[in-house]
């Protein structure tokens, strides 16, 4: 990994300063290792790699995730933690009209994955459309209530390409319940 890459980095710091290039160093050096067949965590960035503290990361890389830069570390890549706001920008940009392949490649994530993020949203909004509450949604199609809640956010809030829409309209159609019980329970 390259903690050091010389005058580029010294360049960086005086445009950016201190932060702006502890930001492209983290960028730099995850990729890096993903790029070897490794993944970092925040742990080892912080407490082996940069000695500054977790929070530190924590910020500098929601900062990046602002961007649309997501960072290809190990709770991203395997799905652990707490960490929601890459399924969420990755159904955004999917919203947005990039193709499958295109979020794969700049989210480091393999196309079934994106596919499989974008089946979840769609069953999400489906059953929020037939009036279910987050709590059913969340254990019908198995996402945690939060994520449930962040992507029915994301489809009342982000402007949407036309054919996307559509297609969404299309799903809800195919997928609409034929006979509604009176009392609106399942």
């Amino acid at each position: 990994l390259t903690l050091d890459a010389g005058e580029e980095d010294l360049a960086i710091r005086q445009n950016e300063g201190v932060v702006g290039l502890r930001r492209y160093k983290l960028e730099r050096i995850c990729n890096e290792a993903f790029q070897q067949g490794g993944l970092l965590t925040v742990e080892d960035i912080a407490n082996r790699l940069f000695n500054c503290g977790e929070r530190t990361l924590s910020r500098d890389i929601k900062a990046l995730g602002e961007k649309g830069i997501i960072l290809p570390l190990r709770s991203v890549i395997k799905d652990m933690g707490r960490a929601i706001s890459h399924r969420r920008s990755i159904v955004a940009e999917w919203l947005k009209g990039k193709e499958y392949s295109e979020i794969s490649r700049v989210t480091h994530h393999s196309i079934s994955s994106v596919k499989n993020y974008v089946s979840k949203f769609k069953r999400v909004i489906a059953l929020a459309h037939e009036d279910f509450d987050v709590k059913v949604i969340s254990f019908l199609v198995k996402l945690s209530e939060p994520l449930v809640t962040e992507y029915y956010r994301l489809y009342k809030n982000l402007d949407m390409v036309s054919h996307r829409r559509e297609e969404l309209e299309s799903f809800f159609k195919k997928n609409s319940r034929v006979v509604r019980p009176k009392d609106g329970r399942i």
